[in-house]
């Protein structure tokens, strides 16, 4: 049953189609189908062309990448010109670099590094107030003495000379009863 209407279907509308539609209808549908086949075909060859010039730029990318990969190689070796050849001077280059390094670390450990921060320490503040200020501390220790409960501690070579800054902020009861700043 639903084969032969099915049937019925096709016949109809396949065979009233010449009825329906004069050749100018038709030819019209035709140059319309043709006209968005070429749109179609332009914007394919747009879109080609737009993916061969971004696989070009990202050719020129990765080539510009390998040279300065390159000169990074070269700057290794103009660096390996600057470290000293006698042993004596040599250690003494190391040993400041590795204190300098160290003093850059210390130095970016904290607000406590600043001067500005400490001057903003008052007696009564707040632990919170201090670590909101100063940033954590490097150590808490606590007291012997019975004014004083714990003692913040910010430590560091801030200024890369091998001897370590110490800064201290005594706490009793949760407040500052007294500091020391590092600078």
């Amino acid at each position: 049953m639903q084969k032969s209407i099915l049937i019925a279907w096709f016949v109809i509308n396949f065979g009233w189609t010449n009825v329906l539609f004069s050749d100018d209808q038709v030819n019209l549908e035709f140059i319309k189908l043709k006209n968005r086949i070429t749109a179609l075909e332009k914007q394919n060859k747009e879109l080609s062309d737009s993916i061969k010039m971004s696989l070009k730029a990202q050719s020129e990318l990765t080539d510009r990448i390998k040279k300065i990969e390159g000169g990074e190689v070269n700057n290794a070796r103009s660096l390996a010109k600057i470290i000293p050849q006698e042993e004596e001077k040599k250690k003494s280059f190391f040993s400041t670099l590795r204190r300098e390094l160290k003093s850059d670390q210390d130095r970016a450990s904290g607000p406590w590094t600043e001067p500005d921060s400490w001057m903003s320490i008052r007696k009564r503040m707040s632990a919170y107030q201090v670590r909101m200020a100063l940033g954590n501390p490097t150590n808490i220790k606590q007291s012997i003495n019975p004014g004083i409960e714990f003692v913040y501690i910010y430590e560091g070579d801030l200024n890369a000379d091998g001897e370590i800054e110490k800064g201290m902020v005594n706490l009793k009861d949760n407040r500052v009863v007294s500091f020391q700043s590092p600078h």
